[in-house]
């Protein structure tokens, strides 16, 4: 695993044309799609292509609707954000009934005071130990963050 200090600058997709705080408060495991059940999302910025991110690609690649307005977030230097590296890393919710696989603990995370929890393209191409990958729900490389302490400012694009 690894702890990321640092991030560079983040893209937001909504449809919202301003930027908003939203309280992120209670947040709990969904096991399916294994995700938090609240978190602000975000998708590193490219800086070489015709889309501003990997969740912006992905939507255009899928026919999925990202948000007609994007906005750059820029992360302070001292972070704390939780990167697996490899599967056996994660802490683990173990499921009631056998027919739901493994949940990733993300309140444990917020709880060990994580500003967020990066998923990057080498976790979600590695191959998983059982028949679900435990981010089979997560499309592409993106940050789910826990609170708005790590923005030092934000930047309309779109």
């Amino acid at each position: 695993m690894s702890i990321l200090t640092e991030m560079p600058p983040q893209i937001f997709s909504t449809d919202n044309e301003v930027f908003e705080f939203r309280t992120i408060h209670g947040i709990i495991t969904w096991a399916v799609p294994n995700k938090p059940s609240t978190g602000l999302w975000t998708s590193t910025a490219f800086t070489d292509s015709l889309f501003l991110s990997a969740w912006q690609e992905w939507c255009a690649n899928n026919d999925y609707h990202c948000g007609s307005h994007h906005f750059a977030l820029i992360p302070k230097t001292k972070l704390k954000v939780f990167e697996s590296s490899g599967l056996s890393d994660l802490h683990i919710i173990e499921p009631e009934h056998p027919l739901i696989p493994p949940a990733i603990d993300f309140a444990r995370y917020v709880q060990e005071g994580y500003d967020g929890f990066h998923v990057s393209d080498r976790i979600l191409n590695m191959p998983a130990d059982d028949d679900i990958h435990p981010f089979h729900g997560w499309d592409c490389e993106s940050t789910v963050w826990f609170n708005y302490n790590w923005i030092t400012h934000v930047e309309k694009l779109s």
